[in-house]
């Protein structure tokens, strides 16, 4: 084995941890004021940001279209807040995923297995900067929004209550607005990225750990001598296995319930967009801008259910990896130690939100017909009091 980095895997997030730490919302072990005062006025703008919105909901309740506009944003800055406050209730689990990510037992690779590993890592940095570039564009059509609509009653980007006039102070509560919705873009996009660079590690890494299965038995020494080296090799895939599943289950703890508000937050949001689609003219601006958006939050339960179901799908592969090895021609211990792998392999690694549902393709599947049920209720309420 050719040792790599120990911090190899590190790196794999390490702009998503430096975002974080802009804020403070990423444990470090040192302190720095400036960090903590930027983390303090990102929290309080986006919760003000936030209460204008429901203030709205109570304004406006009996107007349907309107009701269910603010409603698509307060939800989504919900989910936004309630994830972050559940990162920062437990980021210093990061310590503990760190700490196994740089173990001796998951670094020690091989130059054909960093090949295997930087393939999984090109593929999920290209998907995260697709993610953040649509984000970017939400945020700046939003921004431009209000200058480049014809409806007088879209002053501004977001809705919100202000005891004030708006038209008097427009253009600084445009910028206010924007400024808000880039501040809950930058960290939510930053907090949906990182789980998901974590859980991809994991599938490369159980990608590795086939391997090494299968190729458990191909030495060239006597078979005296060889068998003591397969043990030791058995051995630590066995180490190599526990190390995976502790590290998982410190992901899954650690963002798990943020997870589950954004899953639940999705179904609303994403019926929301398609009634507010409805609504308006294909050719109007704010068709484009939905369109935008409704593209953002799918994207981002996609990307937690087609990762989530690729590590459970590389994870059923361990019996299949132990059998394609040459068992008949080890002993009785050995085959004894393969028999148990295969064992513990049947059960696959699945991933849930919050413990109520796991992150699959079929959760996705689900998350989209609710949406359209709730979507088909929308369109007939609106039907009947039109």
């Amino acid at each position: 084995m050719e040792c790599a980095s120990k911090e190899v895997l590190i790196r794999t997030f390490q702009t998503e941890k430096r975002y974080l730490l802009y804020g403070y919302f990423y444990p470090s072990s040192s302190i720095k004021i400036s960090s903590i005062l930027i983390g303090i006025f990102m929290l309080v703008y986006s919760w003000t940001e936030f209460f204008s919105m429901v203030a709205v909901l109570f304004v406006e309740k009996d107007n349907l279209t309107k009701l269910s506009e603010t409603l698509l944003f307060c939800m989504t800055q919900a989910a936004f807040l309630c994830k972050l406050t559940n990162f920062l209730s437990k980021n210093k689990k990061m310590f503990k995923i760190e700490e196994i990510l740089t173990s001796p037992i998951l670094t020690n690779l091989s130059h054909s297995e960093m090949v295997v590993l930087d393939n999984y890592i090109i593929e999920v940095t290209y998907l995260g900067r697709l993610f953040r570039v649509l984000c970017i564009l939400t945020v700046a059509f939003y921004g431009m929004f209000p200058f480049i609509d014809e409806d007088p009653e879209h002053m501004l980007p977001l809705p919100g209550w202000f005891p004030f006039d708006i038209k008097t102070y427009q253009y600084e509560l445009v910028a206010a607005q924007t400024i808000g919705i880039g501040i809950g873009a930058f960290i939510n996009s930053t907090l949906d990225i990182l789980p998901t660079i974590l859980i991809t590690l994991a599938s490369a890494q159980f990608d590795i750990l086939k391997e090494r299965l299968r190729t458990v038995m191909k030495v060239d020494e006597r078979w005296e001598i060889s068998s003591k080296i397969v043990k030791k090799r058995l051995n630590n895939c066995i180490m190599y296995h526990n190390f995976l599943l502790q590290y998982m289950k410190e992901v899954e703890s650690l963002f798990s319930n943020g997870i589950l508000v954004q899953f639940a937050a999705s179904v609303m949001v994403i019926c929301l967009t398609g009634f507010q689609m409805l609504l308006i003219s294909v050719k109007s601006m704010q068709f484009i801008l939905l369109m935008i958006y409704f593209s953002t939050m799918t994207c981002q339960i996609v990307l937690y259910c087609w990762y989530g179901n690729e590590l459970m799908y590389k994870s059923m592969g361990l019996s299949e990896a132990c059998y394609m090895s040459d068992w008949n021609m080890c002993n009785s211990e050995i085959c004894t130690s393969l028999y148990i792998i295969m064992e513990r392999g049947k059960r696959p690694l699945v991933l849930t939100a919050g413990k109520l549902f796991s992150l699959t393709l079929t959760t996705l599947m689900t998350v989209l017909k609710s949406s359209y049920s709730y979507f088909a209720v929308l369109q007939r309420l609106y039907s009947k009091n039109d």
